[in-house]
């Protein structure tokens, strides 16, 4: 594993406006440099991401748990951070609500989920993750469990089942879509999943080369993940 994760250049290129970005597919694919996208007046495309703030359907149920602390882990430029800062639940305590990401400057701190030596141990409540853990390459996913459950108690996570078309330099982004189960067996070891669940239907389809929607509010295959650290209990 790298410290700073074999995925890390990727997100480096995108944020830094660097390399060849490929997005949808299809008669709406488009692919090339920052100025490509600008001169075909698709600039935002490259621009909007690290701010779809992935989280921001699920901030009720993150406050009904009443977390005391958060960790938005690949947090991006900390939309849903924001939201729960502004919240009277956290008045008056920013500091207990922190983002990270493996390489977004709107991030609190930059580090992968498998490598993060600012957070002590046990220091936040609840870590929360959405649409993070598809981009960790397979390697390094026990490694972000296991140092996940080092630095919280409670985690509410959400993970894609289904590929996509966002490529950097020809390379995916989405570089670990697993089964249900796969998810399961390791979270398992860190964590006892009060929730596993699987939300959607749409799924991806190779020969388009997309997710296919079936209607406006079919949502892709995502996993979630609510539990709490094993840690002082019996395996």
């Amino acid at each position: 594993m790298s410290d700073k994760g074999l995925e890390e250049w990727k997100y480096r290129k995108i944020y830094e406006r660097e390399g060849v970005l490929t997005k949808g597919s299809g008669e709406n694919k488009i692919e090339g440099t920052i100025e490509d996208f600008e001169k075909l007046g698709k600039k935002n495309k490259w621009e909007k991401y690290g701010h779809n703030n992935e989280g921001k359907g699920f901030l009720g149920k993150i406050l009904k748990l009443k977390p005391d602390s958060v960790l938005d882990v690949g947090c991006g430029y900390n939309e849903f951070v924001r939201s729960l800062r502004s919240d009277p639940l956290f008045k008056g305590k920013k500091k207990s609500v922190i983002g990270v990401d493996i390489a977004c400057p709107g991030a609190d701190h930059t580090a992968p989920a498998h490598n993060m030596p600012m957070f002590s141990d046990k220091q936040f409540d609840l870590v929360v993750s959405f649409d993070c853990f598809e981009h960790i390459p397979e390697a390094e996913v026990e490694g972000a469990f296991k140092e996940i459950n080092r630095v919280g108690n409670r985690i509410f996570i959400q993970i894609a089942l289904e590929n996509s078309p966002t490529k950097v330099d020809g390379s995916p982004v989405h570089v670990c879509i697993k089964p249900k189960e796969w998810w399961e067996e390791i979270a398992s070891k860190y964590f006892t999943l009060d929730v596993s669940r699987v939300d959607g239907t749409a799924c991806f389809d190779p020969a388009v080369g997309s997710v296919v929607y079936n209607d406006r509010d079919t949502k892709a295959r995502a996993l979630i993940l609510v539990g709490h650290s094993r840690d002082g209990q019996e395996a």
